[in-house]
């Protein structure tokens, strides 16, 4: 992790609540540059809007919090919904249509149900454009 975290591109977190440490701060574990997407059925994790306290955490070298998905941000999104909708549209619109349904299908067939897993068996075109994720604009019922 240690390692990992500092060559980071981009950092996606999916399905969770925040709440547990470890995992809840590893979200301040990559640079400040670093574009970070939350993926999940409600927001959470999100940086304390008390400009005092940001402040003071910044001045003692803590963390300032969590996501900032509000004006001013630069580099948090937030997709509001299904982990497995989210990862679909994301490959549709990268093109990795193929190689997911491929990865799904086979992973069904390893644990012998034959059929397809997830977000295979759900039609492959998004039903909204996963360009709203890189604006952090998204947010789905």
């Amino acid at each position: 992790m240690q390692e990992d975290f500092p060559k980071c591109d981009l950092l996606i977190v999916m399905g969770t609540s925040l709440a547990v440490q470890p995992f809840a701060s590893l979200i301040h574990q990559v640079s400040d540059e670093t574009p970070r997407v939350l993926v999940n059925r409600e927001r959470v994790g999100e940086a304390s809007g008390d400009p005092e306290a940001r402040l003071r955490a910044l001045l003692e070298g803590r963390s300032t919090g969590g996501f900032a998905f509000g004006e001013g941000n630069y580099r948090d999104a937030l997709y509001l919904g299904d982990c497995d909708d989210a990862v679909r549209q994301l490959c549709d619109h990268l093109g990795w249509t193929a190689e997911l349904d491929d990865l799904l299908h086979s992973a069904a067939r390893a644990n012998g149900s034959g059929e397809g897993a997830g977000a295979a068996s759900r039609s492959s075109s998004p039903t909204e454009d996963a360009d709203s994720l890189a604006t952090g604009s998204k947010e789905c019922s």
